[in-house]
């Protein structure tokens, strides 16, 4: 008997039931009844009832049942036809004819019940009638297993009724299935999801199989475990040839009984370093081939005492699932007393043949065990102590120990970083209540329990109960802001709340000065903004520095009663000491150090100019006082010496009116800085008519590598770099200059305070330059000159051949001038200190003795290693928040897009030339100011973006829709990798240099040479040091062979020489023949004259050039093979797999 069903959504069937077709091992469904409790199916079946329609006749076996239950709607969804009535029930099918029928129980709770073994003449009935829209499938006769039981098999696992919340408390789906996916030792997707499918995680709270599909993270553990070299013949390129079509052979039934057969294989990983603390450095295998489960066991050493206990271990689990092996396959390398302890649990052994490792499935078991394990070490915490304790022998092995309970034994991602609960019993009165730890494994024999490492201790793991980090909760809700704020501008608003809020609660938690302030303090200004790792700028909360005084730059109190004259930088004062919030904002702004950040608009995310910021009401007051103080800062000057005077327009000469400039206001915000808040006024030098010379001498990028590899190289040497301020506002000129200024854009207290309005003309103000200021085309030069006079009176001198380099006449200093930073070398600190004591004689100093920073660049030393890095930390952040580019959902390993090879073509040919419509003015200048910036920093700290740069910027000038998808890949490149830069290291200062073209690679039948120049250890096959300068342009000239663009590049390549041999000359490192590699033995027979060439007359000009300076002396070339170039990666458009290669040579 059955029950009639209206709510059922299928059929469901006790195991009693007339059922054929019975399948065990068929997905697990879970079964809601009406009182909430919940049945599992194990297994599906048809019902042997010939007069229902077929597609009805399938449904769930459940052992939980008191009945069977028949779904009304499964048969209304046939084309069936249920009357009920008070007492009878009947079925008929779409003909009319009844099919089923039943009665209502006359008991309580009198449901309709169905008759599920029906007369013979409805049965004879159903089979007379026309079967011909029946498929042929359903006439086969079907075999089973008889062996196979037909309803015992073992119920599935068992799902939680009670959530055991503390292990998973996450906030969202997409959080709780990568907790799940760590949890499960970040197995591959397909693989996890096949195992939802049958079953085997059924216990795992909030684990389904949708949501796996669609939230599954590509964790680079997974790919750390489980990447794999491709498969041969996947989508070959051969044809398929056509077999013979042969005739069918005939085909029998035959029936097949399958007798299960205990057999194991077993075999040993490799050694695993580092040795665990408990001694064990090597993992026993064991495949279980009728359950299909890796069973692994670790020990110490190969020798039998530990190997035997292994096995031993292993043969106790499976006798106690009642899996006694009966048959051991193992290596041939196996001894007597491993032997014989297999035969004396009563199994019997084979060995494998030698080197046939294929019958060993254990070889094979290996392979699974190594990606499931390294996946797991991949994703466990970075300071996870290396004696890991992780259970890999954990898995939904029902067979082997039956249902598991993720409730009754959670579990979490192994070596993930937790908080152990310390016991009252075992805790002082106020220690603390929790203590940090590592999760290692489940407790198996604890209930909700898990296996720990005591991270001060180092004790062994005990069961306890943990909870997850703030950090680990913090790092989630921000992985979920990310996932809700799409633009850059969204996160960025998003993340300065966060961090308002971290502040705010910091400052509640302290006791902040409430002292009155003496003065009044100013509005609130603009607040100043502190960029956080990984991201790009943020500001500092506006309500906490209201109760702070504002100070200016040298630390004066400000107050609106002052004069102007009081505020500017040139009063001298004592800074006042600042609460607990000014120093914590301090300790978040230590990454800005020595960095000008432009002013950013919270309200809508844009960078606001000076006029923009003064008619902003929010703005306006901060930015009035910072003008105010900029312009009585020019006009007060140094020492009551006045950079700028009012002047009436007509006491200008009449000679000199053509010249008058305009003037421009720049803003910046400088957290560094005891008032951030800065405004520079700058004169437009187009305007001016110099008659004298404005070239000024200063050192390049290429001449500060130098210095930086001299320092390593020297033992006892150390860097150090100065800074002088107002270095062009203190030079007297020449002669004056004028500038003039709109009487309505200076602020009011100012023009009341100079009486402004007597000097006005047509409504602008008139000021005379008596100093060198910012912008003139001629105070750089003035400024340098002046410097020059003055260090000359100490005896320092500028070397004759390289601009930037200076020396001391008898001291062992040397440094290097970019206009007026100071990069210095000594190796006594006495020598720098005469430089020190010799420019505060004039100037104003700021020194850094670690240096760490340098020309824009952020420099780590290690002086015990004798090695420095170049980075350019918040660079990239704050050019990606300029132009607003957004952080790419894929990370991009390629700065440009590669050039495709054609396989098995005789020839490649020539890139087509870009046909793609063209951008409007506003993208070109877009273009043009994104290649600006990254040209610096391609040249000093990554030279990966030179060959991109180089294509683009030949393109920019008329860019079309192609040249800004280049710059969109390139600034997702970049901000892929934002903290790339270079490794130097100690050398013997011996200039080398690698060169290589790629012929007929760039639109307009264009070649590209390349040059790798770096100092080596003057011998061969010495170690690799990062370059001091790459070369990768676009040769102007067509090539007409690659002979010639071969020899093209090695005088490109020479011809940079020249200068660094001369520095390097005269910074007292003599250089002998510069070795120049090539691949190409053809340039290499032109230059060492050792083939016959023609006299073409490209290359004889050039071929002329590089004969004369090896005969002088300066080069030695020489051909090596392709591969060992280094300047192959500045010539090609190469694809991302060949950076991805290439990148940790390239990036230091």
């Amino acid at each position: 008997m059955a029950i009639a069903d209206t709510g059922a959504s299928g059929h469901y069937f006790l195991p009693e039931a007339p059922l054929t077709n019975i399948n065990a091992h068929a997905p697990c469904t879970t079964i809601r009844t009406a009182t909430g409790q919940p049945l599992y199916s194990t297994g599906t079946a048809t019902l042997n009832l010939p007069t229902i329609p077929p597609v009805t006749q399938h449904g769930h076996i459940v052992p939980g049942l008191t009945h069977n239950l028949i779904s009304i709607g499964t048969l209304c969804d046939a084309g069936c036809t249920a009357l009920f009535t008070a007492n009878a029930l009947t079925v008929t099918d779409a003909a009319g004819t009844t099919i089923l029928s039943g009665a209502r129980d006359t008991n309580a709770p009198r449901l309709w019940k169905l008759n599920l073994r029906p007369h013979q003449d409805a049965i004879a009935l159903h089979v007379a009638r026309p079967r011909a829209t029946l498929a042929p499938t359903q006439h086969k006769e079907t075999h089973v297993d008889k062996l196979a039981p037909t309803h015992t098999a073992k119920p599935p696992t068992c799902p939680r009724v009670h959530t055991h919340l503390r292990t998973h408390d996450l906030p969202t789906t997409r959080a709780l299935v990568a907790f799940l996916h760590a949890t499960a030792g970040y197995p591959v997707k397909s693989t996890w999801l096949q195992a939802i499918k049958r079953g085997f995680y059924n216990s795992w709270p909030g684990l389904t199989y949708t949501l796996v599909a669609k939230y599954c993270p590509t964790a680079d553990a997974t790919i750390q475990g489980h990447m794999a070299q491709p498969r041969q013949h996947i989508r070959s390129t051969k044809r398929n040839v056509p077999s013979a079509n042969y005739p069918a052979s005939p085909q029998h039934d035959i029936d097949i009984f399958t007798v299960p057969l205990n057999k194991i294989f077993t075999d040993d990983t490799g050694r695993f370093h580092p040795r665990a603390r408990s001694g064990n450095q090597y993992i026993m295998i064991a495949f279980h081939s009728d359950t299909n489960a890796i069973l692994v066991r670790p020990f110490p050493t190969k020798h039998d005492v530990h190997r035997i206990a292994a096995y031993q271990d292993i043969h106790v689990r499976l006798c106690n699932a009642n899996r006694k092996p009966m048959v051991h396959i193992m290596d041939n390398e196996a001894s007597l007393a491993f032997r014989q302890a297999i035969t004396s649990n009563g199994s019997t052994f084979q060995l494998v043949p030698p080197y046939v490792h294929r019958r060993n499935a254990a070889e094979r078991a290996i392979r699974t065990f190594k990606d499931h394990f390294l996946a797991i070490l991949a994703g466990a915490a970075p300071s996870f102590p290396a004696d890991r304790h992780c259970n890999p022998t954990l898995s939904a092995w029902e067979d082997l120990f039956g249902p598991f309970n993720f409730d009754a034994t959670p579990l979490g991602p192994a070596g993930c970083r937790i908080l152990i609960h310390s016991k009252a019993t075992t805790r002082r009165s106020w220690d603390y209540r929790s203590h940090e730890g590592f999760y290692v494994g489940p407790a198996l024999h604890h209930y909700r329990c898990y296996r720990v490492l005591n991270k001060e201790s180092r004790s062994t793991p005990l069961p306890t109960h943990p909870d997850l980090t703030a950090e680990d909760k913090i790092i989630a809700a921000l992985q979920q802001l990310q996932l809700a704020t799409k633009s850059p501008t969204a996160q960025l608003h998003a993340i300065y709340k966060l961090r308002d809020i971290f502040r705010h609660y910091a400052t509640t938690a302290t006791n902040p000065d409430t002292t009155p302030p003496r003065v009044q303090a100013l509005p609130p200004r603009v607040p100043p903004e502190a960029p956080i790792r990984d991201t790009t700028l943020h500001p500092t909360p506006t309500t906490a520095w209201q109760t702070v005084p504002e100070h200016t730059r040298r630390g004066v109190p400000t107050t609106i009663d002052q004069p102007i004259a009081a505020r500017t930088r040139a009063a001298s004062g004592h800074r006042p000491s600042r609460n607990s919030f000014a120093a914590l904002a301090d300790t978040t702004d230590n990454e800005s150090v020595g960095t000008a950040m432009p002013v950013l608009d919270q309200d809508t995310g844009q960078l606001l100019e000076h006029k923009q910021l003064r008619r902003h009401p929010k703005h306006k007051a901060t930015w009035d006082t910072s003008y105010s103080n900029e312009l009585g800062r020019l006009c007060q000057g140094i020492g009551h010496h006045p950079y700028i005077n009012t002047r009436s327009y007509r006491d200008i000469p009449n000679q000199r009116k053509g010249d008058v400039t305009y003037t421009r206001v720049v803003c910046e915000i400088r957290p560094q800085q005891a008032d951030p808040y800065l405004t520079r006024i700058t004169l437009g030098g187009d305007r001016i008519r110099y008659p004298g010379d404005c070239g000024t001498k200063t050192g390049s990028l290429e001449t500060v590598k130098l210095l930086l590899n001299s320092v390593l190289s020297t033992p006892t040497a150390r860097f150090a770099s100065f800074d002088i301020s107002n270095f062009y506002l203190g030079t007297p000129l020449d002669r004056p200059e004028y500038a003039r200024i709109k009487l309505s854009d200076i602020p009011d207290d100012f023009v009341q305070e100079y009486s402004l309005h007597d000097f006005a003309h047509n409504g602008y103000v008139y000021f005379e330059v008596s100093k060198g200021v910012y912008g003139l085309k001629q105070a750089g030069k003035l400024a340098n000159d002046l410097l020059t006079q003055r260090l000359e009176m100490h005896g320092y001198y500028q070397c004759a051949t390289t601009p930037g380099l200076w020396r001391h006449k008898w001291r062992p200093v040397l440094f290097v001038l970019i206009v007026d930073d100071f990069g210095i070398q000594y190796s006594d600190r006495r020598h720098a200190e005469h430089l020190l004591q010799a420019l505060q004689q004039h100037y104003t100093v700021t020194t850094d003795w670690t240096g760490t920073k340098f020309a824009g660049i952020d420099i780590k030393w290690d002086y015990n290693k004798r090695t420095c890095r170049l980075t350019m930390d918040t660079y990239i952040s704050a050019l990606l928040l300029k132009y607003d580019h957004p952080r790419p959902r894929k990370p991009q390993h390629a700065p440009h897009k590669h050039r495709e090879i054609i396989y098995g073509a005789k020839e490649q040919l020539l890139p087509d030339n870009d046909t793609s419509p063209p951008i409007d003015a506003a993208g070109i200048k877009r273009i043009q100011g994104i290649v600006g910036s990254l040209l610096y920093y391609a040249r000093a700290v990554d030279n990966k973006l030179l060959v991109a740069l180089s294509t683009i910027s030949s393109q920019q000038t008329a860019a079309t829709q192609n040249t800004a998808a280049a710059v969109h890949q390139l600034l997702d490149y970049v901000a892929t990798y934002p903290n790339d830069g270079i490794t130097y290291r100690a050398s013997s200062m011996i200039l080398a240099a690698h060169s290589d073209a790629s012929y007929l690679t760039e639109p307009g039948s264009r070649s590209r040479a390349g040059a790798h120049i770096f100092l080596s250890e003057g011998r061969p096959c010495s170690r690799h040091n990062m370059p001091v300068l790459t070369i990768s342009q676009i040769i102007k000239y067509v090539m007409a062979s690659a002979a010639e663009a071969e020899l093209a590049a090695l005088y490109i390549t020479a011809r940079e020489l020249i200068p660094l041999r001369n520095a390097l000359e005269e910074m007292g490192w003599t250089q002998p023949k510069t070795p120049i590699q090539t691949d190409n033995s053809t340039a290499t027979g032109f230059v060492n004259d050792t083939i016959i060439q023609r006299r073409i007359k490209m290359i004889w000009m050039r071929l002329h050039w590089l004969r004369c300076r090896e005969a002088q002396g300066r080069f030695r070339f020489y051909w090596d093979r392709g591969s060992a170039n280094l300047a192959d990666y500045s010539t090609k458009h190469h694809p991302p797999a060949y950076h991805l290669a290439h990148h940790p040579t390239h990036a230091g």
